[in-house]
């Protein structure tokens, strides 16, 4: 039968902070065990697990006969949603990205082949109730890192409550179980500093060519998009992206209703970028033309903050943002009550909702 991920089935917790290069992301790495399966010793999957950088990723711990799984969300009349079939593991474990934050009550399915008996369900609400249910010496972890946890936890379903709202989801809200306290976002927001809009631009369109306007698209991840004006096409053009010491070009111009004028999507931004300036200016054919444009997702949730459709789903990103840099900086200090256990740190590489349309204009 299938097996579900339920808080008697956690066997093991184990938690690590996530680091890129000098810049920290926040991340949350609790495993569930699950129980043993019909294939070996120690069953076909050992453990799902979630892990938080820019976007939602489930971590699937398989046994080493295992050398490919297919994953998908169960949709509300049994639809399999974001279905990928994923072979290459990364630090020994799949990894699957198809969780957008509107999904997080639906069931995840894990298997092998389809076979019940090779199967697995678990869901994002589920493993973070697991750990607002739990007790402090069940992860291993000191107060404070267990106070920020719980708090996370809280707030990630926060978020996806208000994605489900955003995107007139009519289901039972991700969030329901929370105390009116918790769930209380406008107060978590205002606890917290306002984000700051660094939204500038800088020269002039050259020949018609320039970036227009700029905002967040919220998939499974919050990215920012471009939209730039190309007149003539997008033929030797590329967006000029740079964020701190990095520099990218990016060459996915994707066309609008308007003619002349394309999208342009920059997802490479983690949980602790979010108020880092980003600038794009437009490259063509290796001279870069039109102006410079300054943006961060703090800018987008800064001016949108109050914005009747969009206000409350923005916020409860900021407030996700926030508790997880929190978790991620608790102090790790031993508590008296004993040693931490099961502490590790790991490194790692790097269109549901879709664009909104409150963009901020440049020109």
């Amino acid at each position: 039968m299938k097996i579900s991920m339920t808080k008697r089935n956690v066997l093991l917790f184990f938690f690590a902070f996530l680091f890129f290069a000098a810049v920290l992301c926040a991340t949350v790495f609790a495993s569930f065990s699950l129980h043993a399966l019909a294939a070996g010793e120690d069953g076909l999957f050992r453990s799902v697990s979630l892990s938080l950088r820019n976007d939602l990723v489930l971590k699937i711990d398989a046994a080493e006969s295992v050398d490919e799984i297919t994953v998908y969300v169960r949709g509300e009349n049994g639809e399999e949603l974001n279905k990928q079939t994923v072979s290459k593991k990364t630090e020994g474990v799949f990894e699957y990205h198809g969780v957008t934050p509107q999904l997080m009550a639906n069931e995840v399915v894990i298997t092998t082949d389809g076979a019940e008996e090779n199967t697995v369900t678990t869901s994002v609400k589920e493993y973070c109730t697991a750990l607002l249910g739990g007790e402090k010496g069940d992860f291993g972890l000191t107060q404070a890192q267990f106070d920020a946890v719980k708090t996370l936890a809280a707030d990630i379903l926060n978020y996806g409550a208000a994605a489900q709202a955003y995107t007139g989801d009519a289901g039972t809200p991700v969030n329901q179980e929370l105390s009116d306290e918790q769930k209380d976002v406008d107060a978590r927001y205002a606890s917290f500093a306002a984000p700051q809009s660094v939204a500038a631009s800088e020269g002039a369109l050259a020949g018609g060519v320039g970036i227009r306007g700029a905002g967040v698209r919220f998939d499974n991840n919050a990215g920012l998009y471009f939209t730039v004006l190309a007149p003539n096409g997008t033929e030797d053009l590329s967006l000029q992206i740079s964020k701190g010491e990095e520099t990218v070009s990016l060459t996915n111009f994707a066309a609008t209703e308007e003619v002349g004028v394309y999208k342009v999507l920059y997802e490479d931004i983690y949980l602790s970028e979010y108020a880092l300036p980003i600038t794009a200016q437009v490259n063509d054919g290796g001279t870069l033309v039109g102006n410079v444009v300054t943006y961060s997702v703090d800018s987008y949730i800064a001016n949108k903050a109050e914005d009747e459709k969009i206000g409350a789903l923005v916020k409860s990103l900021y407030v996700f943002s926030c508790s997880a840099q929190a978790y991620a900086q608790a102090d790790p200090t031993p508590d008296d009550e004993g040693p931490l256990t099961a502490y590790r740190f790991e490194g790692e590489a790097a269109d549901i909702i879709g664009t909104t349309q409150k963009e901020d204009h440049f020109c």
